[in-house]
């Protein structure tokens, strides 16, 4: 299950805003595969036992079949979290509860090269940013000596007050889900590990004291943000480019995409390519439609996630859908 970022998508665009579709559709498959986006909301990531959380660079070589999936059966992964020095004290206190409340394995690195991060919209009115420090950190986290199995990065996001606060109250396109997504892409195909990014500090300041819409109310409950990437990485699994075993989960286990209408991106190509169903959500199409740009075949239209779930629940027993709609 996929929802990209940056586009405005109706259900999952926002603030975790799709964790109770995941959860819906986890409960009519063996396992389902997200990415940060669909589940992550500041401090809430409400996966079930049988979801699986892979950063979106290392969805995309997955399903080109260029790694494997390796489930962590016992125990829980040993989280590194990154951040710019001086360590805020939201993060130190949210790593801190990590551990005695989740008994989380994590540490904190503090960066010798601060990580910048700026979020803005671009003309088209799709989410964009720019970033600097990513190979100082890649560099500082290789040569630590440090033991650990993902990445957490947790640093700020400079974003335009106007913009940030327009979003919040109206809606429309998340501003920086984009550039947390080009940071731990970045980190994790340069890692080879589960990376996931949560901006320290959020992105509104002391001065905004509003209610608002139930699916960016995640966006205004947190000061350090990083609760939903913790929850996630801890069992997120290993990336594995050779030596497979055969309880890894490769690209051949997959049978079905579910996406948002009118998107098409990697994903999708990897799955068209390998005869993958493709599944498009009618009701979650997003502001700004990221369709192919030739006519494509092998997608099945559904209207929203309820008829999704009855869709898959009969895949798995085998149950035409034109036997059970007249």
């Amino acid at each position: 299950m996929i929802v990209p970022t940056g586009i405005g998508c109706p259900i999952g665009g926002h603030a975790g805003d799709a964790n109770p579709a995941a959860a819906l559709l986890s409960s009519v498959c063996d396992e389902l595969i997200v990415h940060p986006n669909v589940v992550n909301a500041s401090d809430i990531n409400e996966m079930r036992d049988n979801v699986l959380y892979v950063e979106g660079s290392a969805l995309d070589a997955f399903l080109r079949d260029h790694i494997a999936l390796r489930r962590v059966k016992c125990g829980s992964n040993r989280v590194l979290v990154v951040t710019n020095s001086p360590a805020p004290t939201a993060t130190r206190n949210a790593v801190g509860a990590a551990r005695a409340t989740l008994g989380l394995d994590v540490e904190i690195m503090e960066l010798l090269e601060p990580l910048k991060m700026e979020a803005y919209i671009d003309e088209g009115g799709a989410a964009a940013g720019l970033c600097s420090g990513i190979g100082a950190l890649v560099s500082q986290v290789r040569s630590s000596g440090l033991t650990f199995d993902a990445v957490a990065v947790s640093s700020e996001i400079e974003v335009d007050r106007d913009v940030a606060f327009l979003y919040l109250r109206v809606g429309g396109v998340n501003p920086w889900g984009c550039v947390e997504a080009m940071v731990s892409k970045e980190v994790s195909k340069a890692l080879g590990i589960p990376v996931a990014h949560a901006p320290v500090g959020g992105v509104i300041d002391d001065t905004f004291d509003e209610v608002v819409d139930d699916r960016r109310a995640a966006e205004c409950v947190s000061t350090a943000y990083l609760h939903c990437v913790l929850k996630g990485l801890r069992r997120s699994p290993q990336l594995i480019s050779a030596f497979r075993l055969p309880s890894d989960l490769t690209v051949n286990d997959i049978d079905m995409l579910v996406s948002p209408a009118s998107c098409w991106g990697p994903p999708h190509d990897a799955c068209a390519g390998s005869g993958i169903e493709i599944v498009w959500v009618e009701e979650n199409l997003p502001e700004i439609a990221l369709s192919p740009g030739t006519v494509v075949d092998g997608y099945t239209l559904v209207a929203n996630y309820l008829e999704a779930a009855g869709l898959i629940a009969a895949r798995l027993v085998g149950v035409s859908v034109d036997s059970v709609t007249r």
